[in-house]
Formats: C-alpha cells, structure tokens, sequence
C-alpha cells in the first residue's frame, strides 16, 4: 500500500519532500529519491501531485522473471 499523493495540497508535499531531503523524516527509500532533487524538481513534483484528481490509483507491481514471455 502506497500513500495517496493524488490531490494532496502543494505547500504539504514541498515541505515533506525537503523533510526527506534533510533526513528530518526517516525513511531510506524516500531519503534517497528526494536526496537529488533541487527545488525546482519538488515545486514541479509538488504542483504535479496536488493537480490530480484524488483516487484509486494503481500502480502495476514489476514482472518476475518467470512471468515475463520470451
């Protein structure tokens, strides 16, 4: 289960994505995707996020190697 970013307010996801960037949030998976970001990929990434309609998103899970038909 994934959080929902979807129609979430932009001001909440520049400051969580700075949190990750400062390590004032823990969680190393998200530490280190915000780690390269500069400010203007968060504002963009921010204002992305808040402009969707908030929802059932699925994300597909990645394919073993057993699935994937050669």
């Amino acid at each position: 289960m994934y959080p929902t970013l979807a129609g979430q307010h932009e001001s909440y996801l520049i400051r969580a994505l700075h949190e990750y960037q400062t390590g004032y949030r823990k969680n190393p998976i998200m530490n280190a995707m915000a780690a390269s970001l500069s400010a203007t990929d968060i504002r963009i990434i921010a204002a992305y996020f808040s402009r969707l309609r908030p929802g059932l998103h699925t994300v597909p899970r990645p394919l073993f190697k057993w699935e994937v038909k050669k």
